[in-house]
């Protein structure tokens, strides 16, 4: 018996030393010139297939063309490391029928990534918005790394999805550090991100990155964040990315998303090296294609040459045909449930038209907002800047023209002054043109003028409610918004209001109702012929 177990002490020791050996030069490589290649997507916003359900109409590129580029890639012997920088689970009637409607077969999001042969995904903030039905089951389905390392565990310093992913080209350790946007409680409700907390890129992505060189010993460090270029200045809290890539040590890249840029840039980097900075536009408009070659002597990097360029998907590749077939009866369903005719609309909508004043487009939602809820004020702003809303019959696929984003709607309780504050809030970042064009919010059920030259704070003159009756400051009014804005998406409530963060939904928001896209197909569906008009309740005076 003494014998056995000495036998099984030894046997330990032998398997200890052994693995100790083992991962102990597992990160050397042998003198040579490595290469690798790393090819990424950002902000697809649900572009799986090449055609927008209707007819003669498609998409200009899609993930159906990333397919035939990967194809003709791989085919020429490469082997690229494939990721996505998160925003993939919204904005087309694709993701909205899996995240919703179909919701028993795995997503098709999971599957075209297995199909694709992606490595390792990162969450964007739009994916969060889908709820935690969505995106927890996509992160079970996914079968690869979910990365957000810093969406932690409320109360803790764990990390809700996974932090990181090692993967291993051509012998080539490759780190790579996933980050979703830390401003995802500024416009989304709780309820979306319950049991979650966020804290920014830096200083967290510079803690991750020493403890994954120091356990992991990588021959390449990626930072992958779902946030945009930014400014390269520390209070740029939402995009991150160029500050990032300047002041995080031991990082050989960073790959942005979020603000639908196209970039490419070196960067001064903190270790004296210069660190590339590359943003991939949005929705399979483009990809990242990366390459980096390293060169070992005596068993240590001692060069990295690293080039990037963007590969145009739309302009030269067709959709793969193999790819389009694998995925057909996922869009003959996606097809059926978008074709269905919802209404008439007897004359075209200029959407554009709505950044200059009243128009016919901010009429149609502020009448859906405040017929779905009996509110008595309606606030909300163009979700899109161009295109037109074409008369003739409208078809499901086509409220995504109209409204392009899954906010829900809310009812707040706001005074009199609170609603006049949001208004010169709004019309502040509008005036100047120092805002989105989407923070570029109006208001229904009060009649009101906007003096462009007076000073902020004394340029909204409430004249009255929309039936003549008064307006009062000290009164409280019931006001229809959307969920992004009533979560503090924009600052009009956080900060034109000064309402705290953590008392919007406690002590103002009283009611909540689905998504808006829902409700304007219910809206739409009972009006049966819409005529556009022009609710002039409001207008800039010079």
């Amino acid at each position: 018996m003494k014998r056995n177990i000495i036998r099984q002490l030894l046997n330990v020791v032998i398997i200890n030393i052994v693995v100790l050996l083992l991962s102990s030069c597992e990160a050397k490589l042998k003198d040579n010139t490595y290469s690798i290649d790393i090819v990424t997507t950002n902000d697809l916003h649900g572009k799986y297939f090449d055609s927008l359900y209707v007819d003669g109409k498609a998409n200009q590129s899609s993930l159906a063309n990333l397919s035939s580029f990967l194809k003709e890639f791989r085919e020429s012997g490469a082997d690229p490391i494939l990721l996505d920088i998160g925003d993939h689970l919204q904005g087309d009637n694709a993701a909205f029928y899996y995240n919703f409607v179909d919701t028993i077969q795995p997503h098709i999001f999971s599957r075209v990534i297995r199909y694709l042969d992606y490595d390792a995904i990162v969450v964007g903030n739009h994916d969060i918005e889908a709820g935690h039905s969505v995106y927890d089951k996509v992160r079970e389905e996914l079968g690869i790394p979910y990365l957000a390392a810093n969406a932690l565990i409320e109360g803790t310093e764990e990390s809700y999805f996974e932090p990181y992913t090692i993967i291993k080209r051509n012998g080539v350790k490759v780190a790579v550090i996933g980050m979703t946007n830390p401003n995802i409680p500024s416009w989304l409700p709780k309820d979306k991100w319950s049991g979650m907390e966020f804290v920014r890129v830096v200083p967290l992505a510079q803690d991750i990155v020493n403890q994954v060189i120091a356990k992991e010993k990588p021959h390449v460090v990626i930072l992958a964040i779902h946030a945009g270029l930014g400014s390269g200045e520390e209070s740029d809290f939402e995009n991150e990315g160029r500050y990032s890539a300047k002041v995080i040590k031991g990082i050989d890249m960073v790959i942005c998303a979020h603000d639908h840029r196209e970039a490419i840039e070196f960067v001064d980097g903190a270790d004296g090296n210069k660190v590339l900075l590359i943003d991939g536009s949005a929705r399979a408009k483009l990809a990242n294609k990366i390459n980096v070659e390293i060169k070992v002597e005596k068993g240590v990097v001692v060069d990295k040459k690293i080039t990037a360029e963007h590969i145009a998907l739309g302009k030269d590749y067709t959709p793969d045909s193999e790819y389009v077939s694998y995925f057909k009866e996922d869009y003959k369903a996606v097809q059926k449930f978008t074709s269905r005719d919802v209404a008439e609309i007897v004359e075209d909508i200029q959407i554009e038209k709505a950044l200059s004043g009243p128009s016919e487009y901010m009429t149609l939602i502020h009448k859906l907002q405040l017929a779905s809820t009996g509110a008595q004020i309606s606030f909300a702003a163009p979700l899109s800047s161009r295109g037109v809303i074409e008369k003739g019959v409208v078809n499901y696929q086509d409220l995504t023209t109209i409204y392009p984003f899954e906010n829900l709607l809310y009812v707040m309780e706001l005074s009199g002054k609170q609603i006049k504050d949001f208004l010169e809030y709004s019309y502040e970042g509008w005036i100047n043109k120092s805002t989105p064009t989407y923070n570029y919010d109006s208001a229904d059920g009060i009649i009101y003028n906007v003096y462009k030259k007076r000073k902020y704070g004394e340029r909204v003159e409430i004249i009255s409610m929309s039936d003549g009756k008064p307006f009062d400051m000290e009164a409280k009014y019931s006001v229809a918004i959307n969920s992004y804005r009533a979560s503090g998406g924009g600052d009009h409530i956080t900060k034109g209001v000064a309402i705290p963060k953590d008392d919007i939904e406690s002590k103002y928001v009283v009611k909540k109702y689905k998504d808006i896209r829902s409700l304007l197909f219910n809206y739409l569906e009972s009006e049966k012929v819409v005529k556009p008009e022009i609710n002039n309740n409001w207008k800039f005076v010079e």
